[in-house]
């Protein structure tokens, strides 16, 4: 009977940090523009292929979310590029996101765009 004892213990101990490595954790971040380095609120974070664990960033740029260490965030906005990035076990994620092709198009289209805004 001790020996059944000691074997369970043994077994139940080795088995703990496994159960420990799996529970989720809070991952916090800034969500920002790579470039202008401004915040961007309203980009959706998400754990990828779970659209129920969706948050979004704050006025601040700032976002929260439960995950498990080895999830994989998916963050997206309109007009930039959709990021993916390994959690890693990481408690703090900062993301800079890419506008991507809407930097050339301002560019170019300057003079259009400062139309539409004046009147």
């Amino acid at each position: 009977m001790k020996v059944k004892a000691v074997t369970f213990i043994a077994i139940c101990t080795r088995l703990i940090p496994l159960f420990g490595y799996t529970q989720a954790i809070t991952a916090t971040g800034q969500v920002i523009d790579k470039y202008e380095k401004t915040v961007v609120w309203g980009a959706t974070v998400m754990v990828k292929g779970n659209s129920e664990s969706a948050v979004h960033t704050d006025e601040n740029g700032y976002y929260s979310i439960n995950v498990k260490p080895d999830a994989l965030l998916v963050v997206y906005f309109i007009g930039h590029t959709t990021q993916e990035i390994a959690v890693g076990g990481r408690t703090l994620i900062n993301v800079e996101m890419d506008c991507g092709d809407c930097r050339s198009y301002i560019t170019s289209n300057s003079r259009n765009i400062a139309h539409v805004f004046l009147y």
